[in-house]
């Protein structure tokens, strides 16, 4: 709807406060190239009036966010790379003073009206009164995202052209540091997530392909892309883990995720490991789990059984470990024959590993006190020895011995 609306426009970037308050930015293809900037009320686009912008070869916008319907950020180029940001009251959009040297500005996000960041070959942030030039760890950079999840939780990424590989980086509320990524990351185009522990980056890899990495809160690991990708992704958005888009140059991509989770089932006792925690994850998540019995109980099966480490997740599942008590066995050996009216003696057994005692109990001919017998008169008498369960042990097969 948007490039009908614009004929020969180029749209970069959306933002809207409600689904009737739609802002839209980009470039309009005329000599020289104009910067674009759209608004919809929820029935219609219509052209926004911008302030005068002198720049002898033109300027375009790339990136916009805003804090609320009156506080709108707007980033793009001057000719001769330069870099551009217009402000939205809620009436009017004004051109920001920058950062001396500021190059072209690819996007833009704020946790809030006075903490504001726009990236290019640096990092700039805005207070609330003036944007100011951070230097990046590694100033060999050409970022082209940013975003975060709160005011001490932000990442930018983009491209290294030093190492030609991808880069990000991370802000905690104090120092912005590198991240470690993947190795075949060549470019990082955007960023979002559902939460500080699921978000996802989309670019290019090495090979020139389609790329996504999520961030679990600790690590960042590649995603399988969606089928039928085509061409490098340059945005990603979502309403939810389970609701996301991600567009590339020829196509946008409806990328579901999956919840996931564990369980435990049987009489006997463990517990689950792994890297990955229950939460909803992208599709083809890589989900790494371990079945560990504990006290004597003993690991059986998944439920369903594909739950093996590293195993791919395609749809909602929850993965059941099935833990059996251990069996036990008595060792009781034969026994002699004896004469009535010979002396008491004792017998002995060895158990399973449940700790409780092997204990005996007598018939015919014979009695006991513990594991003393006592023989009571002529004829056969009968030990049996037994040996109870627990939460981990099975109770043992009772071994009886007959003299």
């Amino acid at each position: 709807m948007l490039v009908e609306y614009y004929h020969l426009t180029e749209i970069q970037g959306a933002w809207g406060s409600v689904n009737n308050d739609v802002f839209a930015v980009g470039r309009i293809f005329a000599d020289p190239v104009q910067s674009a900037l759209i608004h919809y009320d929820g029935s219609t686009w219509s052209s926004m009036t911008l302030p005068t912008i002198t720049a002898l070869y033109g300027h375009y916008l790339e990136g916009i966010w805003g804090s609320s319907a009156n506080d709108v950020f707007a980033v793009g180029q001057l000719s001769g790379y330069g870099g551009l940001i217009l402000h939205y009251d809620g009436t009017n959009w004004t051109q920001m003073t920058l950062p001396a040297s500021t190059s072209y500005l690819s996007d833009v996000w704020g946790s809030a009206s006075n903490d504001v960041f726009a990236v290019s070959n640096k990092i700039i942030h805005y207070d609330g009164t003036n944007w100011s030039s951070i230097t990046p760890p590694i100033t060999t950079v050409s970022l082209h995202s940013v975003w975060g999840t709160s005011a001490s939780n932000v990442f930018a990424g983009g491209y290294d052209y030093d190492t030609t590989t991808g880069v990000l980086f991370h802000y905690d509320g104090s120092t912005w540091s590198t991240m470690t990524i993947p190795a075949t990351v060549k470019s990082i185009q955007g960023i979002w997530g559902s939460s500080a522990n699921n978000i996802y980056a989309v670019g290019s890899d090495t090979s020139d392909q389609v790329m996504i990495i999520n961030y679990n809160g600790t690590t960042w690991s590649t995603v399988t892309p969606p089928a039928g990708a085509s061409s490098n992704f340059n945005g990603i958005w979502g309403s939810s883990a389970t609701d996301i888009f991600v567009s590339g140059y020829w196509n946008i991509m409806y990328y579901p995720g999956y919840s996931f989770s564990t369980a435990i089932a049987g009489a006997g006792t463990g517990n689950i490991t792994g890297s990955t925690v229950n939460d909803t994850y992208p599709n083809g998540k890589t989900i790494t789990l371990v079945a560990n019995p504990t006290g004597g109980s003993t690991f059986v099966d998944w439920t369903p059984a594909n739950c093996t480490n590293g195993f791919s997740l395609t749809t909602d599942t929850i993965c059941t470990a099935n833990f059996a008590k251990t069996d036990q066995t008595i060792s009781f050996t034969a026994l002699s024959n004896k004469t009535y009216g010979d002396a008491n003696f004792t017998v002995s057994a060895t158990g399973g590993g449940s700790g409780n005692p092997v204990t005996f109990t007598t018939t015919n001919n014979c009695s006991n006190t513990g594991s003393t017998i006592s023989i009571t008169g002529a004829g056969s008498c009968t030990i049996t020895a037994a040996q109870a369960g627990n939460t981990n042990y099975n109770a043992a097969t009772n071994v009886a011995r007959t003299f």
